[in-house]
């Protein structure tokens, strides 16, 4: 390499005499290369160069640091890094575009100088045919420019390619063996994920919504393989999988040397230019006929027949128009980008590759396993469509029935992302079925509950690890016991998975386990490592979820959702469960002051199902963080239908209603909702919930002066004394000595104190962390405030208001130590504390809003007379 040359590459002698010496890709480390612009590289990275080298950095983006390692098995998992190093080590787009886009940008301008006496193409759909021949290069109209922007964002939404990039990148952490075993489970995945997309994108094609359903069957029978198989093109490509020597080898195991060498070759002819893809598949979708590509399929009496029968569209002349109105649209698009020229060619090329790719498709279905792939798909697109528009008929919605009642298969639970351990069926259904429970806090009574569930689901198939994960955590979730205890049923729960080789199963194991002994920081730890490679998992994200709730991580509660919500809503497969998590997502931005969004994405949660009780209680947080106390209780009252069934949740809601009631001063309503909703017996146990609910209702109560009395309080004491020497999260402590306070029996809550204490002095256990940081100081100033010394009180609190999240709870429930706080100031002998008493009524109110608050006005003028 002469120094000139070095000079035009911008790469130091020095340098230059180093790649020039070297024998492999200095982009990826592959042998063996060739000089391209002046670089060692592999053909792959040179082909990579060519079709990404015009694209800015900034057009893609890296899902980690911007810094991936760029290996052979690793190139395909990151455009950006890749294209940066290409950059980094010399290769410049201004030689390439010297060589070809510069050439094409000549032949445009000359196409410029075209008679404009021409006749402009005919546009018309109705009246008249499309005219090919003509060169009008102005700009698409406004409706066509807004139709091409819908097609290609509508296919960007289903394309499974951003999962498919996130999966391949997050399986580099792996050792090579692993990542080959994982590469062939996942390509399964990827092949149907690529069909699975087809349905949902179909039905965003408003010529097709508003075809009959016969004629919607018919397309999706006879098109779906070769619309969601010329998809698969631009999948491929822009996850270069191709290129990846795990997925290749994944590809030749599944489908054979011969069709993963067409697939490669179709890929690499297809055009570059991905929106001219996008375009197609909509064209393919509307086809009436691909019986050219399969004889078999052609009856030979001129009627348009399906590979299933002899049925016949409805209306093939506005089929005919409907797909018209993309071929127009498509190739006006290649007039105004390439000419007429370069058009007519590449409209040519996109014909080609359509035929190729039917044809392979065409073999594939040979492949009996794939062939019943995608015969299940394509029934299930079909019965879509047919529920729909029956729904539609009968005045009803997709989510108008309270409880879902189809329940996933182990296929279907594995193509959702969820890898459980078991070849039954049965197994699948019942562990989906008690999953849906559990994410949707509710019993289902036809199915006789979670905990009649889970013995059935255990009982089905006692091998199944991923049922013993899931049995073992919502019974150490349901109810505190002591560490000792958890930790025994725990293990006795989980069996010999302490001893599986599936990493899977491992990873959650030894969570429980933490999690048992009182370490939920590391359990926590293991579930977002989990959910790094099962994004879709939502079984660990509400583990996660109900651990960071009690550990007060505010910030986790939020983000934890925030990282794998864009995930699902770029997947192109519609999992049964996806709308809860914008409720979840919605808690977790309430609890971070986000007052706004959350609410905004609780009510698209409602949107989705208005049955999401998890939403609806989302924004009863939104509405009491905001001081709107009557909006709430309005709303409560007219969606209370579709949320009172989810048995779990709706009591805690009613505690919400009932601190809407005890803001405004309606105080007998407070203790009725109390009443009601906590105390009656109606011989069901309390559980943890309803207990510090019901607490928390007493202690409030007594701040504004209205105790109950002690014989109201009869089933709580039955739960105290159940779980008295527990300890296992200061929360549930603190309601606690919120019921012995009420009882006010002075040598039981000496014992509690002396028992807490001895469990949690000494324990590095986050919740005796959280007792040494807060605990101490909180249990102390209840003490001082049952004796009336108000003004230790506030010393005690004060210093540490903005530290009580870890406890656990929500700022809701905390808010209960806020209100301790101002009572104690307005109460306090020190004129100080009373100075600051208004401040904090201020700050209060400030925050919730200009909604007035009762209970905060009596503050005020008890304040004002001391």
């Amino acid at each position: 390499m002469d120094s000139d040359t070095c000079k035009l590459l911008a790469v130091p002698k020095d340098a230059a005499k180093d790649i020039q010496s070297s024998n492999i890709c200095q982009v990826c480390g592959e042998k063996p290369t060739i000089m391209y612009l002046g670089v060692h590289c592999c053909s792959s990275c040179k082909m990579f160069f060519r079709r990404n080298a015009d694209y800015d950095l900034d057009t893609h983006q890296c899902v980690f640091t911007g810094n991936c390692d760029i290996t052979m098995n690793s190139r395909g998992a990151c455009r950006y890094c890749r294209l940066k190093k290409c950059f980094s080590i010399g290769l410049q787009k201004d030689l390439l575009r010297s060589s070809h886009a510069v050439q094409r940008h000549d032949k445009t301008k000359k196409k410029h100088k075209i008679s404009t006496n021409e006749a402009t193409v005919s546009l018309s759909i109705v009246n008249t045919p499309l005219d090919l021949l003509n060169n009008d290069r102005s700009l698409l109209s406004i409706n066509q420019w807004s139709l091409l922007s819908n097609v290609t964002h509508a296919y960007d939404d289903q394309s499974p390619l951003l999962t498919i990039r996130y999966t391949m990148a997050s399986q580099l952490n792996y050792p090579a063996k692993l990542q080959c075993k994982m590469a062939t489970d996942y390509f399964k995945r990827i092949a149907s994920s690529l069909y699975l997309s087809a349905g949902p994108f179909i039905k965003t094609i408003p010529e097709f919504v508003h075809m009959s359903t016969s004629d919607q069957g018919i397309l999706v029978e006879r098109n779906i393989r070769s619309m969601s198989g010329f998809g698969g093109i631009l999948v491929l490509r822009e996850a270069d999988l191709c290129q990846n020597p795990f997925y290749h080898n994944a590809s030749v195991t599944t489908y054979g040397h011969e069709l993963t060498h067409q697939a490669m070759k179709i890929v690499h002819n297809a055009d570059i230019d991905g929106t001219l893809i996008k375009l197609m598949i909509p064209i393919l979708a509307l086809s009436t006929c691909s019986d050219i590509i399969d004889p078999d399929n052609y009856d030979g009496s001129g009627s348009t027949t399906t590979p299933g029968g002899t049925r016949l569209f409805s209306n093939t002349l506005h089929l005919l128009i409907a797909q018209n109105i993309y071929v127009e649209m498509m190739f006006k698009y290649m007039l105004y980008r390439y000419g007429y020229k370069e058009s007519a060619l590449r409209f040519a090329s996109l014909i080609k590759s359509c035929l190729d790719q039917n044809l392979m498709v065409s073999d594939g279905d040979d492949l009996r396993q794939h062939d019943e792939m995608v015969q299940i798909i394509t029934d299930q697109t079909e019965r879509s469509l047919n529920y729909f528009e029956e729904q539609v008929e009968s005045g009803n919605s997709f989510l108008t029935m309270p409880f879902r009642d189809h329940w996933r298969d182990v296929e279907t639970l594995h193509n959702d992302g969820i890898p459980i351990d078991t070849a039954s069926n049965e197994t699948a259904k019942l562990f989906d079925a008690t999953l849906t429970q559990y994410v949707g806090w509710y019993n289902d009574k036809q199915l006789g509950g979670i905990e009649s569930s889970l013995s059935r689901l255990l009982a089905s198939d006692p091998n199944c690890a991923s049922s013993r994960i899931l049995a073992a955590a919502l019974r150490m979730f349901s109810m505190p016991r002591p560490s000792t205890l958890i930790h025994a049923q725990v293990v006795e729960t989980l069996g010999d998975t302490t001893t599986s080789s599936n990493q899977y199963i491992k990873l959650h194991t030894q969570a429980l386990i933490d999690w048992s002994l009182g370490y939920r920081s590391r359990a926590t730890d293991i579930w977002e490592t989990i959910l790094l490679s099962y994004p879709f998992d939502i079984m660990t994200l509400r583990f996660a979820l109900d651990t960071y709730f009690h550990l007060g991580n505010q910030n986790m509660l939020r983000d934890s959702v925030a990282r794998v919500l864009p995930i699902w809503e770029s997947s192109s497969l519609q999992r049964p469960l996806k709308s809860h998590l914008h409720g979840m997502y919605a808690f977790g931005l309430g609890e971070t002051n986000m007052i706004l969004r959350a609410e905004k994405q609780a009510r698209l949660g409602l949107e989705l199902n208005e049955h999401d009780a998890w939403a609806t209680h989302a924004l009863t947080h939104t509405t009491e963080y905001m001081g709107e106390t009557v909006k709430g209780i309005d709303f409560l009252e007219k969606t209370k239908e579709h949320w009172h069934h989810c048995d779990i949740i709706a009591p805690h809601i009613d505690w919400h209603w009932a601190l809407y009631e005890l803001e405004q001063g309606n105080w007998e309503k407070t203790e009725e909702i109390l009443q009601h909703c906590f105390l009656s017996d109606n011989g069901t146990k309390l559980n943890r919930v309803k207990y510090t609910d019901a607490a928390s209702l007493i202690y409030r109560l007594k701040l504004s002066g209205h105790s109950c009395s002690s014989q109201l309080n009869s089933r709580l004491k039955q739960f105290l004394d159940d779980h008295f020497h527990d300890h296992q999260t200061l929360f549930q402590d603190f309601h606690h000595y919120f019921i012995l306070d009420n009882f006010g029996d002075t040598t039981m809550k000496k014992d509690f104190l002396r028992s807490l204490k001895e469990t949690l002095e000494s324990s590095d256990t986050d919740t005796g962390k959280s007792y040494h940081e807060i605990g101490q100081s909180i249990f102390v100033a209840l003490e001082h405030f049952d004796k009336g010394e108000y003004a230790q009180v506030v010393d005690l609190l004060y210093p540490i208001r903005y530290r009580t999240a870890v406890a656990g709870g929500s700022n809701a429930q905390r808010d209960i130590f806020t209100l301790l706080l101002i009572h104690s100031a307005v109460y306090s002998n020190e004129n100080q504390h009373r100075q600051l008493a208004q401040r904090l009524i201020n700050e209060r109110c400030e925050i919730r809003g200009s909604m007035k608050s009762i209970m905060m006005q009596n503050y005020a003028s008890v304040n004002l007379i001391n």
